[in-house]
């Protein structure tokens, strides 16, 4: 019994030695063969530089490969920004990697460069993605060549930045979190040379040409004008953030300055102009804000300038004027609103011309006149005077005519075109007909064959022709035989807006109607 506790006791302890030994060779072999980490799709070692590309959509990259990438033009775009990188050292890249569609498998050798490494890049389809292999021939540095390619082309870039700057016709500087000047472009360095301060010495941090000192650097700020120290002309300053500072642009602005000053002065003389102006004026913007009016549109609406200068909308204002009774008032608001709207669409159209009489006896002409860009302008005139003379002048008219109509005097009235307008009663009596009524088809020729067709041959008739043709003066009063054996007297006379008048008067008249005659030469005459 106790030999085979014993030999139990030996197995175990035999057992343990041996795990413990098979631990200890396994530690030593792992420290003498690491296990090689995988970085890719392909699991190449670290010091490979590949791309995976489905068509042009990155699938997976090797560390040296993504640090190649970093820093390009097309951070959201591998495809471009690698053509960036290597564009310089391979010729015609993107050319021979559109052969990988025919061959599969495309070798290219990187063009020679003083300093730089040689390489090579293997490209190949594999399942239909795109191996982009890059490869150091020499392998003599034992840095890896994505990082050597990473090193060149920030080196290239960085030499294409500063020239670029540099070659700027502005200038260019950085300022620091304090407000210090670390970097300034050439531009920048030759004004500060040419305005020197007394005493000054020229070393980093260079004095400031331009004063940013409250200025914020937000995108959104218009740039700030300043006037150059050399004297040269005024800079737009735009401020924009960067790590651990702001870059500073001060771009020429001189031509701006003079169109600015040349608008400014034009709008100074258009608004002196409507200031002059009896119409009043009011032009709204394209969201229907008032932009710009003149004092004639106060005093017109009865509106105070206060509101005005709020810059009310179009429909604010036509609601004040309408409290004013300053609009025509229709019988209710929704079809007064409704006009409203049809204003300012058919001003924004062109079309909207209107007379308004208003409550209070006044009349105004609002006439509406689209703009470019959406703008629209409103002109309105006081036509009330205008109103009451055409009225006056209305009446002083159909006084006239009720005269003319009721006397004994055969009376017609061409115009200066040679086109009857006017006949009397006693004309058409006289005549037997109404060349007026027959507008259109009777003219001054026609007429003249009417009467020649009623009455003997007579010398009068040409030369009431001949007054027609402005070949003859005013006919004085000559006697003429009808063909029913009745006798006229005609006269003929030019009347003050161009016209003719010819009045017919029976011989045997009584003499009672020489009244009416003397009136109807007072009125010829005073028409």
């Amino acid at each position: 019994m106790l030999d085979s506790l014993l030999l139990a006791a030996g197995l175990g302890v035999v057992a343990i030695l041996s795990a413990f030994g098979g631990l200890v060779i396994l530690a030593m072999l792992q420290r003498a063969y690491p296990e090689k980490k995988t970085n890719s799709v392909f699991h190449e070692g670290e010091d490979a530089t590949i791309f995976i590309f489905d068509e042009k959509d990155l699938l997976d990259a090797t560390p040296s490969a993504q640090r190649l990438l970093t820093g390009s033009s097309f951070p959201d775009k591998p495809w471009y920004a690698l053509m960036e990188r290597l564009a310089g050292r391979f010729e015609n890249l993107e050319d021979r990697l559109g052969e990988l569609a025919l061959s599969g498998y495309v070798v290219l050798s990187g063009l020679p460069r003083t300093g730089a490494q040689p390489i090579s890049l293997r490209a190949e389809l594999r399942g239909g993605l795109t191996r982009i292999t890059l490869v150091n021939p020499g392998r003599e540095n034992k840095m890896h060549l994505g990082d050597v390619l990473t090193m060149h082309a920030l080196d290239s870039e960085l030499v294409e930045l500063r020239d670029a700057a540099n070659a700027a016709h502005f200038p260019i500087w950085r300022l620091s979190t304090t407000g210090e000047v670390t970097w300034a472009n050439s531009s920048y360095m030759e004004m500060l040379f040419r305005t020197p301060v007394s005493g000054e010495v020229l070393d980093w941090p260079f004095r400031h040409l331009f004063d940013v000192t409250n200025a914020k650097a937000d995108p959104k700020d218009k740039p700030l004008r300043r006037f150059a120290p050399d004297r040269s002309g005024w800079f737009d300053v735009t401020i924009r953030p960067v790590d651990e500072g702001v870059v500073c642009y001060a771009v020429p602005a001189d031509t701006i300055v003079l169109v600015e000053g040349a608008l400014q002065d034009f709008k100074q003389t258009l608004t002196n102009t409507f200031a002059e102006l009896a119409t009043g004026l009011a032009v709204f913007d394209n969201s229907r804000r008032l932009q710009l009016f003149n004092p004639a549109l106060a005093k017109l609406i009865d509106v105070p300038i206060d509101f005005l200068l709020k810059r009310p909308a179009l429909f604010t204002l036509l609601d004040g004027m309408r409290d004013r009774n300053m609009l025509p008032e229709p019988k209710d608001y929704k079809s007064w609103r409704r006009q409203m709207v049809d204003l300012e669409a058919m001003s924004t159209r062109g079309e909207y011309q209107e007379n308004w009489h208003l409550p209070n006896g006044k009349a105004f002409r609002v006439v509406g006149r689209p703009y470019p860009n959406g703008a629209v302008a409103l002109m309105i005139d006081d036509i009330t005077d205008q109103i009451v003379r055409d009225r006056l002048s209305r009446m002083e008219l159909d006084l006239a005519l009720t005269i003319l109509s009721r006397i004994d005097e055969a009376v017609i009235a061409f115009s200066p075109l040679g086109m009857p307008i006017f006949t009397n009663e006693a004309y058409r009596s006289l005549w037997g007909h109404d060349p007026v009524a027959e507008a259109g088809t009777s003219g001054a020729i026609e007429v003249l064959e009417a009467w020649r067709a009623q009455s003997a041959p007579s010398l009068i008739w040409s030369e009431v022709e001949a007054l027609m043709n402005g070949a003859k003066a005013d006919i004085g009063a000559q006697t003429i035989d009808l063909l029913d054996g009745a006798g006229l007297t005609c006269r003929a006379q030019t009347l003050p807006d161009g016209g003719i008048g010819i009045f017919f008067r029976r011989v045997n008249a009584s003499a009672s109607a020489a009244e009416p005659v003397s009136m109807i030469d007072r009125l010829a005459a005073s028409a």
